[in-house]
This record gives C-alpha cells, structure tokens and sequence, in this order.
C-alpha cells in the first residue's frame, strides 16, 4: 500500500469545479460572441471540455504527487539523454554555414 493518502473527494470536487468553471468561461465567450443564444449554445461545449479537461488534469496532479522518490530521483537531463534538448551546445567555430557564407 503506498503511504500516500488519495482524497476521492477532492478529486471529484476538482473535477466538479473545473468542469462548472470552464463552461461558464465558454458561456461568457459566446454571450459575448452572440448574446443570450450564443451563452447556451456555447456552455454544453464549454462542460464537455471542461469535464475531460479537469479528468486529465486532475489524474496528471495525482501521479505528479506520487512520482517523486522512483527510480529517476536524483537524475539529471544529462543522465537520462535529455541533454541536447534543454542546453544548447556551444559551436565549435571550425565547420562552415551550410548556406556557404
């Protein structure tokens, strides 16, 4: 058993508060699009986005949390071959531009 608590109801909550908030952030866009018709045209996509948005990013926030203390503790980018993406390498000044200049 991990020595993590997982809270059910602040997962649901959170689910519940973004999917509510995003809908009516959509709904504010199409009044201010459309009007009133605008308003409930674009709040049922607002909450299915809004749903699935907050699923994912509350399953995301939870392995986050659980994620520290694996295997890769303590690895750098350079470790794990990451290196080339995050840290750009110096030129060596010796080779020519491909453009030829």
């Amino acid at each position: 058993m991990s020595e993590y608590k997982f809270s059910t109801f602040k997962f649901f909550r959170n689910i519940v508060i973004g999917t509510l908030l995003v809908g009516f952030l959509f709904g504010i866009a199409g009044y201010l699009l459309a009007g009133t018709v605008g308003f409930f045209n674009m709040m049922p996509m607002g909450l299915i986005i809004g749903f699935f948005g907050s699923l994912v990013l509350g399953y995301a926030m939870y392995v986050k949390a659980h994620s520290y203390g694996g295997a890769l503790e303590g690895n750098t980018v350079r470790l794990l071959g990451e290196w080339w993406w995050f840290v750009k390498q110096p030129d060596s000044g010796n080779e020519k531009n491909k453009s030829g200049f």
